[in-house]
């Protein structure tokens, strides 16, 4: 069985939506090569953006991350 490889960038708390719009729209020009799975884990604050975001970016999965009580950083 071959393995797909998965690429998954979790931000962990960094990254506000104003950030988020402006990586999007670069990142989604970006040709994902087929066979690789991409995931994109933003903070919870950019979740509802980046899922609207990639309603129509079908070769980026949107992921979420568990929660910190800290104000930013890993």
């Amino acid at each position: 069985m071959t393995r797909i490889p998965l690429i998954v960038a979790n931000w962990k708390m960094n990254n506000g939506v104003s950030d988020t719009i402006k990586f999007i729209t670069e990142f989604s020009k970006t040709a994902v090569p087929d066979g690789v799975d991409v995931v994109i884990c933003p903070p919870f604050t950019s979740l509802y953006m980046l899922n609207v975001a990639l309603t129509d970016v079908k070769k980026i999965i949107l992921g979420a991350q568990n929660c910190h009580f800290e104000d930013s950083g890993a």
